[in-house]
């Protein structure tokens, strides 16, 4: 399920929702200020091209997605554009 905010961003930046389903999916999740955050490391990623059945071309512009998620909602979408820090509480 995405908030309003999450539609807007998921348009704007071109993530479709296959993308934020597989994420959620084979991502890792990083817990910060009461929110998750799903992005890909070297065990989902690998996972994912295993497993999941999509084009190259799709598969490597989600390499750099993540999605925030709070109480089952996706709150927003992005690429990411620098490395994210692990383990913050």
């Amino acid at each position: 399920m995405l908030t309003r905010h999450a539609q807007q961003r998921h348009q704007q930046r071109s993530i479709s929702h296959e993308a934020i389903d597989l994420l959620i999916q084979y991502g890792a999740v990083d817990y910060h200020r009461g929110v998750e955050i799903y992005s890909f490391d070297k065990h989902g990623w690998k996972k994912l091209c295993e497993e999941a059945a999509c084009a190259c071309q799709f598969r490597d512009k989600l390499k750099n997605c993540y999605a925030v998620v709070a109480e089952g909602m996706v709150i927003t979408v992005g690429h990411k554009q620098r490395h994210f820090k692990r383990n913050r509480h």
